[in-house]
């Protein structure tokens, strides 16, 4: 799916449903991408990057989104540090109940899939999407699949 067509079901679904729009933060600047790049070391996925700078972070449709803005409470550097297959994930979401969605990094580069860790069950791990735009349609906007 193009980033563009991405966008109009997104539109779609904040003007079915408005209040599950309402606490995003400010969209990211290419700055704030460049100081977390920097941070870890890695190049962030372009739909990722492409999203934060479009819709920012926070709660989106039925989930939450780690912000790329130093100043956010969901900032993504502030979320636990969790390692995975001897790669570090960078935590993008979380099911507010220990589980964490991200991007397993190495080596200069993120991974474009977004995997899930159950953390309380021994760090347990499965990819649950191919890109971060599928991550969104079927985790935030399921009745948009």
């Amino acid at each position: 799916m193009q980033f563009e067509e991405f966008e109009s079901v997104v539109a779609a679904a904040v003007e079915k449903h408005k209040r599950w729009f309402q606490s995003l933060e400010t969209p990211a600047m290419i700055h704030d991408i460049e100081q977390v790049e920097l941070r870890i070391g890695a190049v962030l996925p372009i739909e990722f990057r492409r999203f934060a700078l479009r819709f920012g972070g926070g709660y989106f449709g039925m989930i939450n989104i780690s912000s790329l803005k130093k100043v956010s409470s969901w900032y993504i550097l502030d979320r636990p540090q969790i390692i995975v297959n001897e790669k570090s994930l960078l935590v993008v979401s979380d099911d507010e109940t220990g589980g964490y969605y991200g991007f397993k990094h190495a080596n200069g580069q993120c991974d474009e899939s977004v995997t899930y860790v159950a953390v309380d069950d021994g760090c347990d791990s499965k990819t649950v999407a191919n890109s971060f735009c599928e991550f969104i349609l079927r985790f935030a906007l399921p009745e948009s699949i």
